[in-house]
């Protein structure tokens, strides 16, 4: 679906393909948190005539649908991204994929991803370390990060970017619940400095409505 949002007077697009997983999450807490969001099917859009001429930003679940021409036209735009499909990394200059046979690769179930800490207005008050991001297991699926790392998972030995940032595009590649309850606040802190970093506003803000991250007891 295409989602088209208002908030204060100023729209923001999400585009997707199907309705699963990451999406219908995100665009509820878009509209839970003073976003109005309408659906409109991308197959109907016609890609050619600049359909995101009027939008500020482009939120893309997993996994998408998009065809070349849809993401040829989403980077030509040039408008933002924020991205949960792990094929569409390198399309959108985030980074790689860990295993380029298999893109879908999850790292081990777990609750939780790792704050790195990296100075930065994105994660500004975010404790540091392993931080619970579910209540039950989600779906982490790590890439290669090509900028600025903000989270992690190990995956096979190694530390592994789950979300990260390079230029105006953000992947947040964790996420697993039907209405959103399996995620806790944590989580959802990280999902609104995503959108708060790309609309180009204070990150750290979010704080003031959504609590900051809970960390594990250290190992």
């Amino acid at each position: 679906f295409f989602f088209s949002s208002r908030r204060r007077h100023t729209r923001y697009p999400l585009v997707t393909g199907v309705q699963t997983c990451a999406l219908p999450i995100w665009a509820r807490r878009l509209a839970s948190t003073g976003f109005d969001v309408t659906t409109a099917d991308p197959a109907r859009i016609s890609w050619t005539t600049s359909p995101l001429k009027d939008f500020t930003l482009v939120v893309i679940g997993y996994p998408s649908t998009l065809t070349d021409n849809a993401i040829a036209t989403i980077r030509s735009s040039r408008l933002p991204v924020l991205d949960a499909d792990p094929r569409l990394v390198q399309p959108f200059g985030i980074g790689i994929n860990v295993d380029p046979a298999n893109p879908n690769r999850q790292a081990a179930p777990g609750k939780t991803v790792e704050v790195t800490g990296v100075t930065a207005t994105t994660t500004s008050g975010l404790p540091a370390g392993e931080v619970i991001v579910a209540r039950d297991s989600i779906y982490r699926t790590p890439i290669i990060s090509n900028g600025m790392v903000y989270a992690t998972v190990t995956d096979g030995g190694q530390k592994r970017a789950i979300w990260a940032q390079t230029g105006t595009a953000i992947y947040l590649g964790a996420w697993n619940s039907s209405n959103g309850a399996n995620h806790t606040d944590a989580y959802w802190n990280m999902f609104d400095r995503s959108v708060m970093t790309l609309l180009g506003r204070d990150a750290s803000a979010t704080s003031a409505s959504v609590p900051t991250a809970t960390r594990t007891a250290p190992r």
